[in-house]
């Protein structure tokens, strides 16, 4: 197979994958929120909801006397899915339960 199109068999039957196409790969994760205005824009909102989302996560965690660490980590590795599941299995302040 040719470069431009992708891995070649190698011996064996392993696959031969080349630097210059890893790091095509890796500019197109990087590069897309950074090809326009409205793109940018777009990442940067989205990068400033989950930290705003990651300090609410940490307060309220703190707060319940659980560990904040782990949503901190799913909201970096996952992005808005963190925050998602927090809400989804935190359980109510002692104020707001019913008695």
């Amino acid at each position: 197979m040719c470069l431009e199109h992708g891995p070649r068999n190698g011996v064996g039957g392993e696959q031969v994958f080349h630097p210059e196409r890893r790091q095509r790969e890796l500019r197109g994760i990087v590069a897309p929120p950074f090809q326009g205005l409205a793109a940018a824009q777009v990442f940067v909102d989205l990068v400033i909801a989950l930290v705003l989302a990651m300090i609410w996560m940490w307060r309220d965690a703190r707060a319940a006397g659980r560990n904040p660490w782990p949503w901190i980590v799913a909201t970096l590795v996952t992005g808005s899915f963190g925050p998602l599941v927090y809400l989804l299995v935190r359980r109510p302040p002692a104020a707001a339960r019913p008695s």
